[in-house]
This record gives structure tokens, sequence and C-alpha cells, in this order.
């Protein structure tokens, strides 16, 4: 049900990125009133979607800050993505499947409880 409710709200974060040059573009779209969408947007057009049920949009701040310098570290490792060695791979599921980047990003979704 989640998976449903952060992609329909795609649509609204596609929007809010041209209104804004801010990379954290707060709550995007509500759910049944307890169920909050928040974006972020990379320099680089890389979009995070986290859907929460709490307002606490410093912390979700400092999340995606975290998650969005994790991503930028892992990218810029010349281990990174090798195209000879990717197994059917695209760039964001291998980051995905990266256990560095996984423990990273679990680590500090603690702050968010």
């Amino acid at each position: 049900m989640r998976q449903f409710v952060i992609a329909s709200s795609l649509d609204r974060l596609n929007e809010r990125k041209w209104e804004t040059h801010a990379t954290y573009l707060k709550i995007i779209d509500t759910f049944d009133a307890d169920c909050f969408i928040h974006a972020y947007v990379t320099q680089g057009n890389i979009h995070f979607v986290l859907l929460t049920t709490k307002r606490e949009e410093q912390n979700v701040k400092q999340f995606f800050e975290t998650v969005h310098e994790a991503t930028t570290k892992v990218r810029m490792s010349p281990f990174f993505y090798d195209d000879s060695d990717d197994h059917g791979l695209g760039e964001m599921d291998w980051l995905a499947a990266n256990a560095s980047f996984d423990a990273k990003v679990r680590r500090c979704s603690r702050v968010l409880g």
C-alpha cells in the first residue's frame, strides 16, 4: 500500500521541483492525514522520497542530507559501477544492493524513529 502512495506522489514531486531551487522539498503530499510524503532532489536530479507518520521535518531533512552524502561517496568511488560486471543491474539497483550503502542508510534511518 505504501508503495502506491509514494508512486502517486511522484507527479507532485515533478511539479514541486521546478517551483524551488531547494533540494529538500519538504512535505509534498499527505495520505489519510497521518502519512506524510517528503521529497528531496539532488543537483544530479536523483529523487529521494520518504513516507513518514510524523511531521518531524528537521530529522527528515537530516536523513535526506546523510543519504545524499552516502550516495555521492559511493558514486564517486572508482569501484562504484563497472559496466563489464553489472550482472544486469542498473545504477540504482546496484546502489540498493551495495552492502555498505545499505548499512549507512539503515543507520541514519534510526534518527527517524
